[in-house]
């Protein structure tokens, strides 16, 4: 099937595909052009290659542009995974629309500990939840954090000895704490760490309502002093401390003389466990608010949308298809080495490029292009002795009569010392290339061939959601 103007439905949005006319017919030149030239030699060989093929060459560049193309692949790829996420049954997210942690961070905060603990356990397997860290102990986390939540009572006995006194002092901590002042003043206390991995807290501790935050610190500061609590001695990591195992102290466990007691370690446990209530909370809503957002999109998804974006998708894959043809059919310049002349390709197998091309529709109708070849250099673009020159005349093109507008699509033939007396005028040189064919001397169709695998994988996963659609009446 040739490729064709297309008009698709993608994300709510209406997009184009429009195949200029005169497409398959110049790229039918292209492949007249190659099958004459074939079975040629020498310098009769290159000049009908600059001859005959580079005109159309030229023309596909410029109509089939890499980074459009690619941009409405994300757009089609975005539309299949909002599909393929919206696809999944609502049971799936019960446990997390019941869950604890999508109330308030006031509700989850007023709850009793082994609550929180026990409602975090119980969605900890979700795979929304499986790289996140998590309020309650969890021996394997994510990120490897040292300290890794508070545990369950009944996880102490079970803990690496290693870890089980110092979780253990952070639970007893805990309790007598939020006895004395609550677990948002708590909260409030700990947020008084400067470092800069208690971000997590001070986020926590700015989500909740301004009156709670108010009448927070007013507790607490009534009950210790506002200027026990803002003066130096009780302010960063070290204040914090000071003020835990005050609170201790007034609590009856003299933590001083408590040789298995490290307030530090204490410290970071409970921030842990903060942090995690935060993690747990924020991942909740976010899971269940992107995939209503996903099952609204996945509900107006039909047959019919289904055929338009496979059709859309396979015609996208031919295009790439024909860019990667086309830069392997390119000069090369090594713009590494000395030798700064380009080199006519080798590697194309003429009677495949023949066969590709019939299978993407194109058919032999168009006559040759004529372009002027430049006879001083004998279209090579200068001399390659063993000082360089550029040609005058064509100025390292190879032909004469190139509009501007294509001399920024295809490299030169040769390019003269001063193009390329820098790094900084080699790299501009090979990054104007490779938005068009990839790298020009590390394989020129790898953009190409990872664009292709991509839709491939779309392809496969259209079919796996239209298993799943059901015509509407």
């Amino acid at each position: 099937m040739a490729l064709k103007d297309l008009l698709i439905i993608c994300g709510g949005d209406f997009i184009i595909i429009n195949w200029l006319n005169g497409l398959e017919r110049c790229f039918a030149g292209v492949q007249k052009s190659l099958t004459s030239i074939r079975n040629l030699k020498g310098e009769r060989k290159y000049y009908e290659y600059r001859r005959t093929a580079l005109p159309y060459i030229i023309w596909i560049a410029e109509n089939l542009k890499y980074v459009d193309l690619s941009e409405l692949g994300k757009d089609y790829a975005d539309y299949i995974l909002e599909c393929m996420a919206g696809s999944s049954p609502e049971p799936n997210y019960a446990r997390l629309r019941k869950s604890l942690f999508n109330q308030s961070v006031s509700t989850i905060l007023s709850t009793d500990l082994p609550i929180q603990l026990q409602a975090a356990a119980n969605i900890q397997s979700h795979p929304a939840l499986q790289k996140v860290d998590s309020p309650h102990y969890v021996d394997k986390t994510w990120r490897y954090r040292q300290y890794k939540g508070l545990p369950m009572q009944t996880q102490l006995s079970t803990m690496d000895p290693s870890d089980r006194t110092n979780y253990s002092n952070a639970l007893r901590a805990y309790y007598l704490l939020t006895r004395k002042i609550g677990s948002v003043g708590l909260l409030y206390l700990l947020s008084k760490e400067t470092s800069y991995y208690s971000r997590g807290i001070k986020e926590l501790w700015k989500s909740l309502p301004y009156s709670t935050r108010l009448w927070t610190k007013m507790k607490v500061n009534r009950l210790y002093g506002i200027q026990d609590i803002w003066q130096q001695n009780y302010y960063g990591s070290q204040g914090t401390n000071k003020m835990i195992d005050r609170l201790l102290d007034e609590s009856g466990w003299e933590v001083s003389s408590d040789l298995g007691f490290r307030t530090g370690d204490v410290r970071r446990i409970l921030e842990s466990y903060y942090e995690g209530l935060l993690e747990y909370h924020d991942a909740v809503r976010k899971t269940l608010e992107e995939y209503d957002k996903s099952r609204k999109i996945y509900e107006t998804l039909t047959p019919e949308t289904i055929d338009h974006v496979r059709t859309g998708l396979e015609q996208l894959r031919d295009a790439f298809t024909v860019l990667g043809t086309i830069a392997k059919i390119n000069p090369v310049m090594d713009f590494s080495s000395n030798d700064r002349a380009g080199k006519i390709p080798t590697d194309l197998d003429y009677s495949d490029f023949e066969k590709t091309m019939k299978k993407l529709g194109f058919q032999p109708e168009l006559s040759t292009f004529e372009i002027q070849h430049c006879e001083k250099c004998n279209g090579k673009g200068g001399t390659t002795s063993k000082k360089p020159t550029i040609c005058r005349t064509c100025q390292g093109w190879g032909v004469l009569g190139l509009p501007d507008s294509v001399k920024t699509r295809i490299p030169k033939m040769m390019y003269s010392s001063k193009d390329v007396s820098s790094y900084t005028k080699t790299s501009q040189l090979e990054q104007r290339y490779n938005n068009i064919y990839g790298r020009l001397n590390f394989g020129r169709t790898e953009q190409t061939d990872s664009e292709i695998k991509k839709i491939d994988q779309h392809l496969k996963t259209l079919n796996v959601l239209e298993k799943g659609i059901k015509p509407k009446v």
